[in-house]
């Protein structure tokens, strides 16, 4: 038994229609309005892909023409030498202040360590160019002093060492139930602090060396 339409139904009176095989046709103007949906939602995923891409890529292209203080820390932080010693003093910490077990606290220390390192690229420099708009410029115009002055070193030990224990901290503390309080915290800065200064150490050791990320030896 097929489909009848009104007309077939009314002049078959008799005969009931068969609606189970009655199916909806989309019309020309539907099936174009969807296309068009579908391919607006594909455009806009495509031009957020794009937008991530570039917001990415602007670190990158500034760190490429410019330098300041805390992007030369930052990249001696990022040292293969000092990530080693950062994380040795940091699984040491674990162990002895905070009682952790060892594998526990190497496995908290390398989490720690990657996520910090990872945000630190950005934060850091980041950090230092506020400085640098906002108490740097005031500085260098009352005391006629540059960039790479003293004042501004002093900023970016302590922004460099604030930033990394804060990240570092809020991760131990929400994915492996980290305990502790300012004092805990303060533990914590001195442990990042250590990380800090060998860093400095190795711009004074080497201060013209041209050093990429994740150098082996960045002290000359």
């Amino acid at each position: 038994m097929t489909a009848c339409s009104p007309g077939e139904a009314q002049r078959n009176p008799g005969q009931p229609a068969d609606r189970s095989r009655v199916t909806l046709r989309s019309t020309p103007a539907t099936v174009l309005q969807t296309r068009q949906s579908e391919t607006c939602v594909r455009t806009k995923r495509w031009q957020t892909a794009a937008l991530a891409s570039a917001i990415c890529l602007i670190p990158g292209v500034a760190y490429a023409n410019l330098v300041w203080p805390a992007l030369l820390v930052e990249i001696r932080l990022l040292s293969l030498p000092i990530i080693a010693f950062g994380l040795l003093v940091e699984i040491a910490v674990l162990s002895l202040w905070f009682a952790m077990k060892l594998d526990a606290a190497v496995k908290a220390g390398v989490v720690a360590n990657a996520i910090s390192a990872a945000l630190g690229l950005l934060l850091v420099p980041i950090a230092g160019v506020v400085w640098e708009v906002f108490p740097g410029l005031l500085l260098y115009h009352w005391f006629d002093i540059g960039t790479f002055n003293p004042g501004t070193w002093i900023a970016t030990f302590l922004m460099a060492a604030l930033i990394t224990t804060g990240v570092e901290f809020v991760v131990l503390r929400w994915f492996f139930g980290l305990a502790g309080g300012r004092r805990s915290f303060l533990i914590w800065l001195a442990a990042n602090g250590a990380s800090v200064a060998l860093a400095f150490l190795s711009l004074v050791s080497a201060p013209t060396r041209d050093v990429p990320l994740f150098d082996v030896w960045p002290f000359g």
